[in-house]
């Protein structure tokens, strides 16, 4: 398993990398930050907590998506492999829910941001933990919707596409004692459910995209003069640090639904070929 391996270990090197640089930075936050920066240091800690969940979940489930004879599927290289379903399934669904979590968690630091610099509101930590459920309670049932749509029945939770387990380097003995992660279907919750997925990135973009203009209008008008320009380029730095979260986890799903459409034209392709 070759592929396998290879992609594992990429994921390892990243992940001690990224958990290394999170908790580095959370020990210089706590340590070195002044009392007049608590709102960024709050941001800033909230996203290195989402990170450090997302980087664990990703470990141990490393997904691949594929397409089996056009179903879309998950094959899991991570631990939760030798896991039967349900359970590898809802840790597939906590993964997906957490990479989610990181698009959505920084709409919820741009809307701290604006609450506190534009609206000048006194931000206590139980304002902010509602700020966390209004994002999480949208996030799980649309992953309770997901699972429900996707997850693979006993009759089609083991590959049966021996081209497919040959692409993944996966044995005979692998496809018939481990089972896969996901298993979409096409029915009206599925078609629900990508409606209110799209739904849900289009609302969170259109509340960053307010809050980041606001933000930065308050500013310059508010904090001119050579004394108050360290404010305003640490407000620009961290509006471009969250942008740059957000694309780069928008990013990755764009490049997951390509691969997606490459793999299973890639397959349609050969089932054709193997007809001729």
């Amino acid at each position: 398993m070759l592929i396998g391996e290879i992609y594992s270990t990429i994921i390892y090197c990243f992940a001690t990398f990224g958990l290394f640089s999170n908790l580095f930075l959370i020990w210089l936050i706590l340590r070195y930050t002044m009392k007049e920066m608590q709102v960024y240091s709050k941001i800033l800690l909230q996203t290195c907590f989402v990170d450090i969940v997302g980087i664990c979940m990703f470990v141990v489930s490393q997904p691949v998506y594929i397409s089996d004879n056009g179903v879309g599927t998950t094959w899991n290289y991570g631990p939760i492999h030798f896991l039967p379903n349900p359970w590898q399934s809802i840790i597939l669904r906590i993964n997906n829910f957490m990479a989610r979590v990181t698009s959505l968690n920084v709409c919820t630091l741009f809307i701290y941001r604006y609450l506190v610099v534009v609206r000048e509101v006194e931000i206590k930590f139980k304002h902010q933990l509602l700020l966390i459920f209004g994002m999480v309670i949208p996030l799980l049932i649309l992953n309770v919707l997901a699972y429900i749509s996707n997850y693979p029945t006993p009759e089609n939770e083991h590959l049966t596409n021996y081209e497919l387990a040959k692409t993944l380097e996966l044995d005979n003995l692998t496809i018939e004692n481990y089972v896969v992660g996901l298993r979409s279907r096409i029915n009206d919750l599925s078609i629900f459910t990508s409606n209110f997925a799209s739904s849900l990135n289009i609302i969170n973009y259109i509340i960053i995209i307010f809050c980041g203009i606001s933000i930065q209008i308050c500013v310059y008008r508010h904090c001119k003069g050579v004394e108050m320009t360290q404010l305003r380029n640490m407000n620009k730095q961290m509006s471009i640090v969250l942008g740059a979260q957000l694309w780069f986890g928008s990013d990755g799903c764009c490049f997951e639904s390509y691969c997606n459409n490459f793999e299973c034209k890639k397959l349609q392709t050969n089932n054709f070929s193997m007809q001729k």
